[in-house]
């Protein structure tokens, strides 16, 4: 008999009923989904439209990162029953009956409230057709037959158009003002920059996976190649990001694109470590690192891009 002391249990654990259901929605990635989505809004509009329609705004970031985002994962735990640390939640309690229809529901209250602050005229049409749009895919992605989460490739494209993508054009699409070259340019680089996120969501995950039949991207790839798809994604995704910037403000477009060594060097302290050493010490903390810059990036291209801005601090 071992005279260590026992481990206690998380209080999270032990939760059941509606309090599991609450940390199965993962509130800890609620601020980083609303951050992005804000960058969006931020690369669209400016500070004087910001200001007149911020509560509509952050009403749509509550809409897509509580409902949409938190039913998602919600409906992703349902179906998964992770036992071991995921994203944003570690030892998950128990699924609670009824966990799955709990998160359709919510995802499905709010496109319902994100269609009627579209008709009256507080965000812009697109919104919740981007939201009805990413509704489809978190279901196409979690539930079988179809469940693109255990198909290697698709996996990766769901959350790139999701998350990368779609969120930061949602985040335009809020302010009520249109989508120019530059958002786009941008919310194509955030596509590619989930690309290097992704890999490290399910590297430190990949023995679990295997062991449940589940044939993620990183499991197929192995570590030194999910990592050096991540450190190729980052490239691309910072090009992009430099051409909405330079779109954004064509006089002085080198000048305007100097923010971007800041994200530049901390995706190279992220990735290029772990990419020569293998990935055999990427665990979760890398992928939190990269969280890290994930957040910086937004903050560096919502400033950047944000219309009048730079140019008035110039």
């Amino acid at each position: 008999m071992s005279g260590r002391p026992a481990i206690p249990e998380p209080a999270h654990r032990r939760a059941r009923g509606a309090l599991a259901a609450l940390h199965h929605m993962r509130p800890r990635s609620w601020p980083v989904v609303a951050g992005h989505l804000l960058a969006g809004a931020a690369a669209a509009a400016s500070p004087e439209i910001l200001l007149e329609r911020a509560p509509w705004i952050l009403a749509a970031a509550v809409f897509w990162s509580v409902g949409l985002n938190g039913g998602t994962l919600a409906l992703n735990s349902a179906v998964d029953r992770d036992e071991g640390d995921v994203g944003y939640l570690d030892a998950p309690p128990p699924v609670p009956r009824g966990l799955a229809v709990f998160g359709v529901s919510i995802m499905v209250a709010a496109l319902a409230l994100s269609y009627m602050a579209a008709r009256a005229g507080y965000v812009g049409e697109l919104f919740p057709l981007l939201l009805g749009g990413s509704l489809i895919l978190s279901i196409l992605y979690s539930v079988p037959p179809i469940r693109l989460k255990a198909r290697a490739g698709y996996d990766m494209a769901v959350n790139c158009a999701g998350y990368g993508g779609i969120t930061f054009l949602a985040g335009a699409a809020a302010t009520t003002q249109p989508l120019d070259v530059a958002v786009l340019w941008a919310g194509t680089g955030f596509a590619f920059l989930f690309a290097s996120v992704y890999p490290l969501t399910q590297i430190y995950q990949m023995e679990e996976d295997a062991r449940q039949g589940v044939r993620t991207l990183a499991v197929r790839l192995g570590r030194r190649g999910s990592l050096l798809l991540a450190t190729v994604a980052a490239a691309s995704a910072l090009t992009c990001l430099a051409l909405g910037i330079m779109a954004r403000h064509p006089q002085t477009p080198l000048w305007a694109v100097l923010p971007l060594v800041l994200p530049v060097t901390l995706w190279m302290r992220v990735l290029l470590p772990h990419l020569v050493s293998g990935g055999m010490a990427c665990d979760k903390k890398t992928m939190y690192a990269g969280l890290r810059a994930w957040a910086v990036t937004d903050l560096v291209a919502a400033l950047a891009l944000m219309p009048g801005l730079m140019s008035a601090v110039a």
